[in-house]
């Protein structure tokens, strides 16, 4: 008979459904749990993250420059906080304000001994006796905006609520066990760039045993160091 418009619809809807459905169970005998997978866990994007994370961290230990002389074992943590350097500084502590004014203030000063001592015609083979709370008399204007300008900047940017940190919280934790534990030194060592762990008694056997020796430090009555600093001078 005729055939309607309507059943025409139907019909196509069928067919694109079970080709779906026919497409769907084709692939599932294949391989019956892959569209499984894509339910279970987590997505590209976070498994991709997940994976360079995974391979830095592998970087790290791999091609680390720790060389582990102590009685300690360090972690991946640890040895990623180690592999920034010993002068690394991390941005997760966010000073206080009357610490900024104390240490822009101890800035301030320096920069203007430096300014006033290295003056031509000033007396410089005059000794002076320690005093940290001194100042010169006359002081550089320059520095003394510098400085103002420095502190204004300083607090506007202490201000802001967010601190974006340069270690995530197991390397913070890492980093506050290397810093805490006095039964080790670490320092850099001498050739290659690397650092180097030792156990605080045989760093302090070690030390010992150089400046015992005679054949190359000689042993002192007297304290010399104002003298030898000031020909170093």
């Amino acid at each position: 008979g005729r055939v309607t418009d309507f059943q025409k619809e139907t019909t196509t809807r069928c067919f694109f459904v079970n080709k779906h459905f026919n497409h769907r169970d084709s692939n599932d005998t294949k391989n019956p749990q892959k569209h499984n997978r894509r339910l279970v866990g987590k997505n590209k994007h976070a498994k991709r993250k997940n994976r360079r994370t995974f391979n830095k961290e592998k970087d790290n230990i791999d091609n680390n420059c720790i060389f582990n002389l102590s009685n300690i074992n360090l972690n991946k943590h640890h040895i990623a906080v180690l592999n920034k350097g010993l002068n690394f500084s991390p941005s997760n502590y966010k000073p206080k304000p009357h610490q900024l004014d104390t240490d822009l203030l101890r800035f301030e000063r320096t920069l203007q001994l430096r300014y006033f001592f290295n003056n031509d015609s000033y007396d410089n083979n005059r000794v002076f006796e320690k005093n940290p709370e001194w100042w010169p008399n006359k002081l550089n204007p320059l520095i003394t905006k510098f400085c103002r300008e420095l502190h204004a900047y300083l607090s506007k940017t202490l201000a802001k609520p967010t601190i974006h940190h340069n270690l995530n919280n197991k390397q913070q934790i890492a980093l506050k066990q290397l810093i805490d534990n006095r039964n080790i030194v670490i320092k850099p060592a001498d050739k290659g760039g690397g650092i180097v762990i030792m156990n605080k008694d045989m760093y302090l056997n070690k030390m010992n045993t150089l400046l015992n020796d005679t054949n190359t430090y000689d042993i002192i009555t007297t304290d010399d160091t104002i003298n030898v600093k000031t020909k170093a001078d």
